[in-house]
């Protein structure tokens, strides 16, 4: 019999798959597809699986779900091209598409949006493009259904195997096991653990994250970082705030600047970790790291653009008395690390205490 499963759980540990920010304290999610990944991945002696895991599993249809160790919950269909779907229990599916077809594709449950192809990474990156120069994003990727994943690959931050196998697998019906479906093949069901992280190693040193297929890999390999770390803090921001209040959110320095609204070509690449926002009522400080948000002060708000996006001190003394804060004493340094502090935010650049 079945094991029973938290819908509520369930969702937010196949979200957090989806996007695949790889870290030591992620949930582990293990897919495998097929009756040969499942007795190989139930084997004490594979050394995948253990307490904590929650494996999704197609078995055959007279294969009982293994007892342990990890959590073992069944599914059907499959998850690999788009327009697949899966389904655990009577009540929750999940879709996977292409980051082309996204714009065209009727949202019905949980979706998970995957650079597929290369055109898919062409888009992506002319989005990005497009959204620091409007500062809007596609209305579709804001609905509260959609996911887009495989972040280590876009982001071009630390790889899934980074942390070791275990955290992010796909065990394939083909046999192949990768970090994702569609990703860079790296061993075989049955392959000792030893050496299937040996080929990970190796492959990863290669290709960078395994998560995507090669001409996606290479696709996004003179994509300047910082930009696309920028790109999806940001739309975790305005997707995070269209949720508590559906209105037309901004991010500072996508489309133009608090402190300076008409110096768009100024504008240095969005940060990853503190984002200022405005709506037509309000100002917010995101804290992407604990997707936190704070309401803030208008004065506030441009004292901080000003503040986290200054190459030096001086410069920022520049743009503050640019911005009619000639006198800081009425927005201080130590009044805005202070403020922030009591909020547990510490800001990465600070200026000098105004004297």
């Amino acid at each position: 019999m079945d094991r029973p499963y938290d819908l509520k759980t369930l969702s937010t540990r196949l979200g957090s798959w989806a996007r695949g920010e790889p870290s030591p304290l992620a949930p582990a999610v293990v897919i495998a597809d097929g009756p040969d990944a499942v007795r190989w991945l139930s084997s004490v002696s594979t050394g995948i699986v253990g307490n904590g895991v929650l494996v999704l599993a197609r078995p055959g249809r007279r294969q009982q779900l293994p007892s342990g160790p990890g959590t073992w919950v069944r599914y059907d269909g499959r998850i690999e091209e788009p327009g697949d779907e899966i389904q655990i229990g009577p009540e929750f599916w999940l879709q996977t598409t292409d980051y082309i077809s996204l714009r065209y594709l009727a949202i019905a449950s949980p979706t998970v949006v995957r650079l597929i192809t290369a055109d898919d990474a062409a888009g992506f990156l002319q989005d990005v493009a497009d959204v620091r120069l409007s500062g809007f994003f596609e209305e579709i990727l804001l609905h509260p259904a959609i996911e887009l994943g495989d972040r280590c690959l876009l982001s071009g931050g630390p790889p899934c195997t980074a942390s070791g196998l275990g955290n992010r697998l796909y065990a394939g019906a083909d046999g192949m096991v990768r970090t994702a479906p569609g990703g860079i093949a790296f061993g075989s069901v049955g392959d000792s653990r030893l050496a299937l992280e040996a080929s990970a190693a190796a492959l990863t040193a290669r290709h960078g994250d395994l998560c995507g297929p090669a001409d996606v890999t290479e696709a996004l390999l003179d994509a300047e970082r910082a930009t696309l770390r920028g790109h999806l803090a940001a739309l975790d921001a305005v997707r995070t705030l269209r949720l508590r209040t559906p209105t037309q959110w901004r991010v500072s320095g996508m489309g133009f600047r608090i402190a300076d609204p008409h110096q768009v070509g100024e504008l240095t690449a969005p940060r990853d970790d503190l984002l200022l926002l405005v709506s037509s009522q309000e100002h917010v400080l995101f804290d992407a790291r604990a997707r936190r948000a704070f309401r803030i002060s208008a004065q506030l708000a441009t004292a901080l653009d000003v503040i986290l996006h200054a190459l030096d001190p001086d410069a920022a003394l520049t743009r503050l008395a640019r911005a009619g804060m000639e006198d800081l004493s009425r927005v201080s340094t130590s009044a805005v690390r202070d403020a922030l502090t009591a909020r547990g935010i510490t800001l990465p650049v600070l200026l000098p205490a105004a004297s």
